[in-house]
């Protein structure tokens, strides 16, 4: 039941961020926007400010990893969750490079889509590999039953909300590659929130310690990622508002709760 010394500065981080963008979304032709913090520059703000968060939070897994012994079966899913953060750093790096202007503007398609999408792949594997560290545990986290329980009650929840959107993005007139992408994006996100949903119920049995703030962070990062880029394909049919202020917050503050929860889990192994 350790003190959470990052939680202050997580407050003040999350206060910023919600200053920076809330009042664009709020205001957008007031004269700060349209003379000093314009569309473009707030896009390489918020581009450089994602890759910081996710950088910090794939280097906080590794050494999160490295810091359990071999033999150790949470050293392998703290590998993966850094495998997920270090793919979505790179496409994030190369949005920082589209934002910067050093090459064109993205594509429907770009090579970051890839990193992104390739990010998934250890995600899942980390998430799975997470459930049967703590099953095997012994803690009072439920029983395997519940947790079933769970997952096909946010499966069949999460389908019913979104085959409206899912088949919309379907049927667009985009090219057939665009249209993959556009589904995969809100298909593998909603995917994830299932074992995410397990991992919830899991971390509620270790309140209020700091390893109950370590999953509130990662969990709670990759909620707000899954609604901003459902509410991206929802508004935009797949094609990404660059400057939609509403979603890009959603995305930076998923980004810096998962670089909290992974800095928490550092300094609990490194106590």
């Amino acid at each position: 039941m350790k003190r959470l010394a990052a939680g202050r500065p997580l407050v003040v981080l999350v206060l910023i961020a919600c200053a920076i963008y809330l009042p664009r979304a709020v205001w957008p032709t007031s004269a700060f926007y349209v003379h000093v913090l314009t569309a473009d520059r707030l896009r390489v703000l918020g581009a450089f400010a994602k890759l910081v968060c996710l950088g910090l939070g794939a280097f906080f897994c590794f050494r999160s990893a490295a810091r359990f012994g071999s033999g150790n079966p949470a050293r392998a899913p703290w590998r993966s969750i850094g495998a997920w953060l270090a793919s979505w750093t790179l496409g994030q790096l190369l949005l920082v490079v589209y934002a910067c202007h050093l090459l064109p503007e993205p594509p429907g398609v770009s090579a970051a889509d890839a990193a992104f999408l390739a990010g998934f792949v250890p995600l899942f594997a980390g998430q799975i590999r997470f459930i049967f560290v703590y099953r095997a545990s012994g803690f009072p986290i439920g029983s395997a039953r519940q947790h079933l329980v769970i997952a096909a009650l946010t499966a069949v929840t999460l389908a019913a909300l979104s085959w409206g959107l899912i088949a919309r993005l379907a049927r667009s007139d985009a090219p057939i590659a665009d249209r993959v992408v556009y589904v995969a994006y809100p298909v593998l996100d909603l995917a994830a929130l299932v074992p995410t949903a397990v991992m919830m119920r899991i971390a509620f049995a270790f309140r209020p310690s700091k390893v109950w703030a370590v999953w509130a962070g990662l969990l709670a990062g990759f909620a707000s990622i899954a609604v901003g880029d459902v509410v991206s394909a929802a508004l935009s049919s797949g094609v990404e508002d660059t400057y939609n202020p509403w979603i890009h917050l959603t995305w930076l503050l998923g980004y810096l709760f998962m670089a909290w929860g992974a800095k928490l889990q550092d300094e609990l192994l490194s106590a």
